[in-house]
């Protein structure tokens, strides 16, 4: 089990850090002995900032709103890749964690098992550099990514009539 002090405390002193792969990152059970602990110290975690990293890869399905925690705690402005693998994701953090790092993201993914919430389509529009993309296609999600910056669809040219048979 990894707490959310420990990725903070890892990105902090490891200066030289380029790729960041955490798993199972979650807080002990509610009926666990250190429960009350860990959510005490969740607020108390220290922002970050860490030039090194360029490929940061999340992994929380155990706990809802932990990635959305760690993500706010974190500047990462060499970023080229990241991934989140999460139960499910508001997309606030991310989207202040991506402006916050000015970064310039090549790849991303998010794996939510039950989706996410909040503005996808300001989400992508911070995400220009992007050659690798790796979403599920939710309607939410497949509206946002063919919207463009005003929300209108984009202009698809209908579809020819084949009527010469």
């Amino acid at each position: 089990m990894i707490d959310p002090s420990s990725v903070i405390l890892v990105l902090n002193t490891a200066k030289a850090l380029e790729e960041c792969q955490i798993n199972n990152c979650t807080i002990p059970d509610k009926g666990h002995p250190t429960w009350p602990l860990a959510v005490q110290q969740m607020p108390s975690i220290p922002s970050v900032t860490n030039t090194s990293v360029i490929k940061f890869y999340l992994c929380s399905f155990e706990v809802s709103g932990l990635a959305e925690h760690i993500l706010s705690h974190l500047t990462l402005p060499s970023l080229r890749k990241l991934s989140l693998s999460v139960q499910n994701i508001k997309v606030a953090p991310i989207n202040g964690f991506i402006s916050r790092s000015s970064c310039t993201l090549t790849f991303f993914e998010l794996e939510s098992r039950f989706g996410c919430t909040g503005d996808l389509a300001g989400l992508f529009a911070l995400l220009p550099a992007v050659t690798d993309l790796r979403v599920p296609i939710t309607p939410d999600i497949f509206s946002a990514i063919l919207s463009t910056g005003e929300g209108d669809p984009l202009p698809f040219p209908p579809p020819e009539d084949d009527t010469s048979t």
